[in-house]
């Protein structure tokens, strides 16, 4: 809420947590929307692949062994990851 302008939206795609606290005083006084969204559509994704291959946006990915695993899926859990998690198997 903090990054918000006035008038923003936050937008939560996917279930990152099924409770999230929220900032009341940022949300009524920079009047912001708040919405949710299960995914984007197949264009949306072609779109997000075309940036990646550009360049032009770098998510945060972490990639992870197959033994890593189950500690990525905890720290899901508790929460604090930054990115995606990726597991990389070997040939």
């Amino acid at each position: 809420m903090t990054a918000l302008r006035k008038g923003g939206t936050l937008v939560q795609v996917g279930m990152g947590r099924l409770e999230a606290r929220l900032n009341t005083y940022e949300l009524i006084t920079k009047t912001l929307t708040v919405k949710g969204s299960n995914s984007g559509t197949t264009e949306d994704l072609a779109g997000i692949y075309e940036l990646m291959h550009s360049g032009q946006l770098n998510p945060p990915m972490n990639l992870i062994t197959q033994a890593a695993i189950p500690e990525a899926i905890e720290k899901l859990r508790t929460g604090g990851v930054i990115g995606r998690f990726i597991a990389v198997y070997d040939d």
